[in-house]
This record gives structure tokens, sequence and C-alpha cells, in this order.
């Protein structure tokens, strides 16, 4: 006989209150009167301070939302009465069954208990109207909670005159609902899937407990790396075995082996290159120490010692060739890991700007030597005899130089074709072409006035 409505939704706190401060002034007194002209017009004596209920007497209080049972139906009676008292007959609760809610069956009463424990247990007397207003039957007791509230709309407290109340799930939608029960003590079982991970998750649906239905979508190979333990659906995102990305992971390992060994024969190579070239270096340096001592009048001594030094740096220069030949496909090898090289290759360029500084010293020093050998002119019109006999080396060393010019220009074109790490290197070069060819254009200077 209860009826269930599942769009009302129990009442706020403060609307309770609301009803409380009502029923206890106006409802009190409506329900005294109704009570007392039923009782008076039935010639049944019936106490009147039975119905007196001063809320300030007591400290606690609690709310029942009820509905009442007589003879097998629901109230729809607006004047049949529940009334609450305690061990001595005090009342401490009373309520009219007025309420009426659209679309559900029966009477509602919202009733306001009180007392001065935090918990009691009282006695519930129905009073229908019907039968004179006499409390025709002593339903079940009462157990009072402090501050509580009992029972709604959707789950009213039912009172009944021929039956005791049974506490149960009321949740028709539970698997354990229990048509018999009046009091709904939160034992409803709504079962459904609890894992919020679940594509069929329940708990916004009411669900409280966990059935095992949960489907969770994942890759359920257990060799594979997107394994999802927990999945029970296959959505075949399996994608790739844990064997294949371990091939995978030594193939990468080999390959980056391999591209760390031909980067450290690029760099080897490199560093055989700039050997080469600090040894071109320290041999212009002595030609440069052999011009000072010619600055001094030692003529006669500079030029084999030239001679020698411009074979040594044609023959450097050659190696230099063979070197940056032999370089070529180092340098295809290193193109892969050019990255790594800048580094390397920014030092080498650090390197390379110390050698423009050296080879701006030399020029320098050739400068001075022009000057020196503009001072010595008369110390060499008497060494015309012994130059003309020079002559003929002065030729071939021409001849030399030459070639020396065609190797560096050879060397030049190679150079060129390395890519923009080794530019700054071919730069080096070209001015080590113009400075011997300031040299050989010096040598020339030297045999006209020789000549002169």
């Amino acid at each position: 006989m209860k009826a269930i409505q599942p769009s009302i939704v129990k009442k706020p706190r403060a609307l309770l209150h609301t009803q409380s401060s009502f029923f206890s002034n106006f409802n009190d007194i409506v329900i005294k009167c109704f009570v007392l002209f039923f009782v008076f017009s039935s010639n049944i004596s019936f106490a009147q301070s039975n119905l007196n209920v001063v809320p300030n007497d007591y400290l606690y209080s609690m709310t029942v939302t009820a509905q009442a049972i007589f003879n097998g139906a629901l109230s729809i009676d607006s004047q049949d009465i529940i009334l609450i008292s305690d061990a001595e007959g005090t009342t401490v609760g009373v309520g009219l069954l007025d309420s009426n809610i659209p679309g559900i069956s029966g009477n509602f009463s919202f009733i306001n208990i009180y007392s001065n424990s935090i918990t009691n247990h009282y006695t519930v007397s129905l009073l229908d109207q019907s039968e004179g207003g006499l409390p025709v039957s002593i339903s079940v007791g009462l157990d009072f909670v402090a501050n509580s509230i009992l029972g709604d709309l959707n789950s009213p407290v039912v009172f009944s005159s021929n039956q005791t109340l049974i506490n149960g799930c009321t949740n028709t939608n539970a698997s354990n609902y229990n048509s018999q029960a009046t009091i709904d003590d939160d034992s409803c079982l709504i079962l459904g899937c609890m894992n919020p991970l679940a594509i069929n998750y329940s708990v916004s649906l009411g669900a409280n407990t966990d059935d095992g239905s949960c489907i969770i979508e994942g890759c359920m190979q257990p060799d594979y790396i997107e394994y999802n333990p927990n999945a029970t659906l296959d959505d075949q995102t399996c994608l790739q075995t844990f064997q294949a990305a371990y091939l995978q992971l030594q193939s990468n390992l080999i390959i980056t082996s391999d591209s760390i060994s031909n980067l450290e024969l690029a760099l080897s190579s490199i560093q055989g290159d700039l050997t080469i070239a600090t040894d071109s270096i320290l041999s212009l340096n002595a030609t440069i120490v052999d011009a000072n001592r010619l600055s001094n009048g030692l003529w006669h001594n500079w030029i084999v010692p030239l001679q020698n030094n411009l074979s040594l740096a044609s023959d450097t220069i050659s190696n230099l060739d063979l070197a940056l030949s032999s370089s070529q496909a180092d340098l295809a090898l290193a193109n892969t890991s050019i990255t790594g090289l800048q580094s390397n290759l920014s030092y080498a360029n650090v390197t390379i700007s110390g050698l423009e500084g050296d080879l701006s010293i030399a020029t320098n020093s050739i400068q001075s030597l022009d000057l020196a050998l503009s001072s010595t002119q008369t110390d060499l019109s008497l060494a015309n005899g012994t130059i003309s006999g020079l002559e003929s080396d002065l030729a071939l060393a021409n001849t030399s130089i030459t070639g020396l010019q065609s190797n560096l220009s050879n060397a030049n074109g190679t150079i060129s074709g390395l890519e923009g790490d080794l530019t700054l290197a071919n730069t080096s070069i070209t001015g080590l072409e113009s400075n011997l060819s300031n040299a050989n254009g010096t040598i020339s200077n030297l045999d006209l006035a020789l000549s002169s």
C-alpha cells in the first residue's frame, strides 16, 4: 500500500525546520481544536492535557514524515491523527494526516517530536475520525534520535492499526527490495558497475554494490606493451610485442654504435689534418726565423734554407691534399653525425683563427724583410758576383714555387668541396697561398734588384 514517487526528493533541512516551526505553532493549535471537537462531539472523555505539546519544554527534536493505515487502507481523511507519547502518557508529538501530494496515494503528516534526551522510545497512537476520534489502536513504538529526519515523501514511515513496523529496503530498484518494509534501514543493494574506469560505470544511476559487470576496454594480450591487466574487453589497441620492442631497441643501439664509430673515424681524420696544418705552420715559422736572420745581413745563408722550406711546404701541401682526399670518404660517413661534430669544428675554427694570426705575423715579418732588404742594397751590390751564380737556383726556385702554386690551387679546389665546417680551413689555405705568392713576388723583386 506504500506509494513511491521517484521524482520527489527529501526536503532540505531548512525546510524541515520551517515545517517544525509551522507544526509546533499553527498545526498544533488546529490539531487540538479538531481532536477536542471529535472528543466532545462523540461524548467521549479524552484528557485535553494529552494533546498539549510545548516545544520550549524540550531540548531536542526530530521530524517524521508519516502515513497511517486504517483497516488495511492508507488514510485519506485529513482529520485522522497520529499521536506520539512517552511512557508517562505525555504527548511529545502530534500530527494531522492532512497533506495530500498529487500523484501519491494516501495523506501525509509531518510530525515534530520532542525529547529532553538524545535518544528515547515513544508510543504511537492512531486516532481514526471514522471511529469517533478515539485511539482505535496502539501501533508499534518509535525510537527517538535527536535532530534526525525519519522518512520522506518517497519512503514515508507507515503506521498501521493492525501490523508492526518492518525495517528493510523500500527502494523498488534494489535487488533486496522488501515490499513489506515500512522503514528504510539503508540496506538497499543496487547492483551495477562501481569502477569509474569502466564504460558502464553505474554510480550515477544509483548503484552502490559492484556486481562484476564492469566493462573495461584495453589490450588483453599480456605479451604486448599495451597490455592492460584490468581490461575485460579487447579494443584492438595491442600494437607491439615486448620481443619486437626489444629487437627494435637492439637495432637502434647498433645503428647508434655505428654512427659513433664513424664519428670517431671522422674526428681522427680531422685531427690528422690539423696536425699536418700545425706542421706547416711550424715550418713557416722556421722560414720566418731564417728571414729574420737574412735581415741581419746573412743573405747567403737564407736562400738555401728558404728553398728547403719551400720544398717542405710543397710536400706538406701535397700531403694535405692527399689527406683531404682521403678524408672525403670520412666526411661522407660523418654527414649523419655532423651535429655532434659542430663543437669539435668550433674548436678547429678557433685553432684556424690562431693560424690566421700567425700568418698575419708572417706577413708583417716579410714586410719588415722588404725594408731590411732595401737597407742592404749596398751590401747586395758587393755580392753581385756571388748572386749571379745563384740566379739559376732562383729560377729553379721559381719553378718550384709555380708548382707549389698549382698544388695550392688544387688543394684550394679540394677544400672548396668540403662542407660549411671546412670553409674556415679553406680560407686559411687561401691565405697561405697568398702569402706564398707574396714571397714569390718578393723573390722576383730581389731578382730584379740583383739584375740591376
